[in-house]
């Protein structure tokens, strides 16, 4: 048994897995969150969004973003602008490494 921090909350809970990164209250809610961002990244492709853009887009809050984030549910990669972390685009782990790899290339 360990004693985490949830990424969410930032609650302590107490976790048979380490690799639990959100507590039992915030974990449902997350991945439940993460199908509709991944739905509207999905939905919207062709289009380039940072996380705060997610954010004010579908009335997300900024730590739930960064729980999914640090959860490995979705991904960042480096934006076109600069290197700074604002700017980072947003990608769901829905996508393939193929096109993964092609916005890589391409930002």
């Amino acid at each position: 048994m360990a004693l985490l921090v949830c990424r969410a909350c930032k609650k302590a809970f107490i976790s048979t897995q380490h690799e639990e990164k959100a507590c039992p209250d915030c974990a449902p809610r997350l991945h439940k969150l993460y199908s509709s961002v991944r739905n509207f990244l999905r939905d919207n492709e062709r289009k380039v969004y940072t996380p705060q853009d997610v954010c004010r887009i579908m009335n997300i809050s900024p730590d739930d973003m960064s729980a999914m984030v640090s959860m490995g549910l979705l991904d960042t990669v480096p934006g076109s602008r600069s290197q700074d972390a604002s700017t980072k685009q947003l990608v769901s782990s829905y996508m393939s490494p193929k096109i993964r790899d092609a916005r890589k290339r391409t930002l």
